[in-house]
């Protein structure tokens, strides 16, 4: 309820940060600006993206000039809407400098949830690298919060859960965005997730949703950490399209660990060269629910491209998983999937061929198919790609 003498929220402190400059929708940040009187104009714009947050308001712009930003960002809850805008993925570097989080959106408050964070937040252009957490989210840290996320490079980021990314009970948007290399010591080196994305305001439950999404080279440092790619507990609800997961690696899951009543959709997914000790592709255990259709799981090292864990500890409750496959290219077929409950539902149209990268003949990590992979054409019939021929699986197609 007090401002300043620029009509702004107050200040702590004896000296406020006094600005004479609204915003007009739009702020700016550059590595030549100032923290100490810069206003936020384009001709004097903020030093760091903290300072450039702090200033805006409810759906408003800040824009970040090309250069690398060391910061440990505290995403301002109270505000809704605001787009961060990097110059891409090439230019517009923040870097944790292993000192915390990179950016942290926590709306939970003292036992409940503060502010609105919903899908109009936006993040985009940007690498987002080196940032460390002793617990959860190096990379990014989500807590009850929706955002849309694109067009980011989340890389060499590290944490205990979540080396790359943690979403706690939230619902983002993630399309074309990359996690690489990126290291937890328990679970999730790519990405981990945990809860249900309850919308309070709407009183919904909303998915997260992977669009065009690559998670490669990720690491679990332990011997016992899981899901080197993404890493699903409680109940979450997952939905990935067109995105690839290879050269990930875990003690279990190579490409994705569930567990916990997860649920999970993928649909033109690859999963390939990826490395665990059993379900290099996928270990699914406890209720949870994978639905895999027009996708390509092959080359993963390890006893099974697919587990279906026992769950002997809740046998009397009889809360396995299951998994379902359709129009699916899976290497050894049945035989590669490990499933002692007998609880794998195999549909139509499953294939056992060579997938035929690119990558085979050109020795580079290019899983777009060759014109020979017989993998082209054999997704679900009703389904087409966008040159209008039937659907090929995995997720490049061949237009």
């Amino acid at each position: 309820d007090s401002t300043d003498s620029d009509g702004t929220r107050l200040d702590l402190g004896a000296y406020p940060y006094l600005n004479d400059y609204d915003g007009e929708e739009e702020w700016y940040v550059s590595t030549n600006g100032s923290d100490i009187d810069g206003t936020g104009a384009s001709g004097t714009p903020f030093a760091s993206i903290q300072g450039g947050l702090n200033f805006a308001r409810s759906n408003q712009t800040v824009n970040v000039a090309s250069g690398t930003y060391t910061e440990n960002i505290i995403w301002p809850i109270l505000t809704s809407g605001i787009k961060l805008l990097g110059a891409g993925v090439e230019n517009s570097i923040i870097d944790g400098g292993s000192n915390g989080t990179v950016i942290n959106i926590d709306r939970w408050v003292n036992g409940s949830a503060v502010g609105q964070i919903d899908t109009s937040t936006h993040i985009s252009g940007f690498t987002i690298q080196n940032g460390y957490n002793s617990q959860y989210g190096g990379g990014i840290f989500l807590q009850w919060a929706g955002p849309t996320l694109t067009d980011l490079d989340i890389r060499s980021n590290t944490a205990s859960i979540g080396g790359g990314m943690h979403i706690s009970w939230s619902w983002p948007i993630i399309k074309n965005v990359t996690f690489r290399d990126n290291t937890a010591s328990q679970e999730g080196a790519g990405v981990s997730l945990g809860g249900v994305g309850l919308n309070e305001m709407y009183n919904t439950y909303n998915p997260v949703s992977f669009d065009n999404v690559i998670f490669s080279g990720n690491e679990c440092a332990s011997w016992n950490c899981v899901g080197g790619g993404l890493y699903s507990w409680q109940a979450v609800e997952i939905f990935i399209t067109n995105s690839a997961f290879f050269d990930n690696e875990a003690y279990l899951g190579g490409g994705l660990y569930l567990h916990n009543y997860s649920s999970l959709y993928l649909d033109k997914v690859t999963i390939t060269d990826n490395i665990a000790t059993s379900g290099a592709g996928i270990y699914a255990r406890y209720g949870s629910v994978a639905a895999i259709t027009n996708s390509i799981i092959v080359d993963n090292d390890g006893e099974s491209q697919i587990t279906i864990h026992e769950n002997e500890w809740y046998q009397e409750n009889e809360v396995i998983a299951n998994v379902e496959i359709s129009y699916t290219n899976l290497q050894g077929g049945l035989d590669s999937v490990l499933d002692v409950e007998d609880n794998l539902s195999w549909g139509d149209g499953n294939i056992d061929v060579g997938s035929k990268f690119v990558s085979v003949i050109e020795g580079e990590e290019d899983y777009h198919l060759l014109a020979s992979s017989l993998c082209i054409n054999a997704g679900h019939p009703d389904s087409t790609d966008s040159d209008g021929t039937r659907l090929d699986l995995g997720a490049y197609p061949y237009l």
